[in-house]
């Protein structure tokens, strides 16, 4: 697309024109024609430009425009995002839905392997990510870490995001690049209801990662009682080597569950 700046009258400003007050001038969107064989595309430049924009600054009248001229919804900027990705992780709702509705493609990745569903996942964007669920996005894809997007919401502690992934089959055995699951994730960072409903889903409690803990060592270790206690009515294994702060967590926990 080309920007052509006009005159109330449609008459097209030149760059030379020398203007007197503050005008009334509108923007014009216009196409261009493909370029010959084996030249660059300044459509793709100024369409990337644009849309980069509108996404990243929620600017849904000009999204709108450049979407109605022509312009490719699912062209990538530099980092490789789209403008649904962008969009998604800024939590620009009215882009979001535009795209979509314009048939944006919610399982295009990043240049980290992310999908849009990820980064709405991971800052906490519930509406978003409904959406992009209703929208036929995978929640089992994974980014360079191996990481999904119900790990993102687990280790953030985004409930609704979280119970709406558990909905739409995410699965809760995959493990990241430090073979934390979901639920070590959540029980490492002290997040109790994301841990129940994890629990209530049937997740892998004596799951182990790289250094061979446990989410209820996790937990322990850390001191929080609340999901120690949820990890053992869950049935987590109580006979594992532990520290000796973590043992004296367990000991309470245990005597507590017991009466």
């Amino acid at each position: 697309m080309q920007q052509i700046l006009c005159l109330r009258d449609n008459s097209i400003l030149k760059d030379t024109a020398r203007l007197e007050g503050f005008p009334d001038l509108q923007l014009v969107l216009k196409k261009l024609p493909k370029p010959p064989p084996g030249r660059a595309s300044n459509q793709q430049q100024v369409a990337e430009e644009i849309v980069d924009y509108a996404a990243r600054s929620g600017d849904v009248a000009v999204l709108r425009m450049m979407l109605e001229a022509g312009a490719d919804k699912d062209l990538p900027d530099e980092e490789g995002a789209t403008a649904l990705i962008m969009s998604s992780q800024g939590g620009h709702k009215e882009i979001v839905r535009l795209l979509l509705n314009n048939r944006a493609d919610p399982l295009l990745t990043d240049d980290c392997e992310r999908t849009a569903l990820m980064h709405a996942a991971a800052a906490g964007h519930s509406d978003i990510a409904l959406w992009l669920l209703q929208a036929r996005a995978d929640p089992n894809m994974t980014d360079e870490d191996e990481a999904t997007a119900l790990m993102f919401a687990a280790s953030r502690g985004e409930n609704d995001i979280l119970c709406d992934l558990l909905l739409a089959k995410a699965g809760m055995e995959f493990v990241d690049k430090n073979g934390e699951t979901a639920l070590c994730s959540a029980a490492r960072k002290g997040h109790t209801t994301a841990v129940e409903c994890l629990l209530v889903s049937r997740a892998n409690v004596d799951h182990r990662d790289v250094q061979g803990f446990t989410a209820l060592q996790h937990a322990a270790q850390s001191g929080y009682h609340e999901i120690v206690q949820s990890l053992l009515v869950a049935g987590a294994d109580k006979e594992i080597v532990v520290t000796e702060s973590v043992s004296q967590v367990l000991q309470v926990e245990q005597t507590r569950h017991s009466t």
